[in-house]
């Protein structure tokens, strides 16, 4: 995994508290995830979950269909990195060149993983629709949906969070 450890250039800007970055992993609704592959880099747009209670500092979930361009960079390297934002809002200015945006928002870094066992799958699904719904409830996935599916699961390496406005 690479090792970032160079000091964010706007440290005024940086999310020191790490459960405010938990906070973000868990509200944000949009997940980037980005892939490399023959040294040429994918990302792609996901629903997702984060379960804070995996040390040191969490996993990500989200469900994929069994094929694609996705699993199959995974497949090759697990490495990846990923971004979620929240709050976003432009700042506008009568100088265009002082035009700006609020935002918060979590870099990290990873390895991608699939999840094939049942009940871990239907308990991401579970925790995807209540995210996305609003609503708890017992779904039931019948077991050709489940078939059709894989879940990614990230165990993140590290974590940053960023902040303007």
């Amino acid at each position: 995994m690479p090792n970032f450890k160079k000091p964010m250039r706007r440290r005024d800007k940086s999310i020191n508290e790490i459960s405010s970055v938990y906070s973000i992993l868990k509200n944000a609704l949009v997940l980037r995830l980005g892939l490399c592959y023959n040294s040429i880099p994918y990302i792609v747009p996901l629903n997702f979950v984060f379960d804070e209670n995996i040390k040191p500092n969490g996993l990500i979930y989200s469900h994929s269909a069994l094929n694609g361009l996705k699993i199959d960079i995974i497949r090759e390297n697990k490495s990846v990195c990923f971004e979620v934002e929240q709050d976003v809002q432009i700042i506008g200015s009568p100088n265009p060149c002082n035009w700006g945006m609020k935002y918060k928002s979590v870099i990290g870094h990873g390895k991608a993983y699939f999840e094939d066992n049942k009940e871990i799958k239907i308990n991401v699904l579970n925790q995807l629709m209540e995210k996305y719904s609003g609503e708890t409830s017992n779904y039931i996935y019948n077991d050709d949906a489940l078939d059709s599916i894989c879940i990614i699961k990230v165990n993140i390496g590290s974590l940053t969070g960023k902040k303007s406005g």
